[in-house]
């Protein structure tokens, strides 16, 4: 149930522009944000990557969202998004440890943020015809 909610309200709305950014022309990379604390009933909360890109640790120290993150984990992954997203207003391409492929219309590649290292993957190549339309 919770990764149908999650394609319905946000995965799948966004890939239709993508689509149509990509074939324009403009380059554009996508990503979802999945890293979740493991005592958060709310998983990977629309919203929670707020807290790994800012260091407001009073701001977020009562969100059921971010119930038993270990600091050490919020800050190593709030560092390497950072990292990917000055990587990306200096240069137009994020900077990552891990290969982050553009979004295409012919390879729909999303970046999946997590506590691990993350990852790139083709999301959904069933739905790229379809979305182009």
């Amino acid at each position: 149930m919770e990764h149908a909610a999650r394609e319905f309200a946000f995965a799948r709305p966004s890939r239709k522009p993508a689509v149509h950014l990509s074939e324009a022309g403009a380059r554009v990379w996508a990503y979802r944000f999945d890293a979740a604390a493991p005592d958060s009933v709310f998983g990977a909360a629309h919203c929670i990557e707020l807290r790994f890109l800012f260091d407001t640790d009073a701001d977020w120290a009562d969100a059921p969202m971010l119930a038993g993150a270990r600091p050490q984990d919020i800050e190593s992954l709030g560092r390497r998004v950072c990292t990917a997203w000055l990587g990306f207003i200096r240069t137009g391409t994020p900077t990552t440890d891990t290969p982050w492929p553009q979004h295409t219309a012919h390879s729909s590649s999303t970046y999946h943020w997590q506590a691990e290292a993350p990852r790139s993957r083709d999301t959904c190549p069933m739905h790229r015809r379809r979305l182009r339309t």
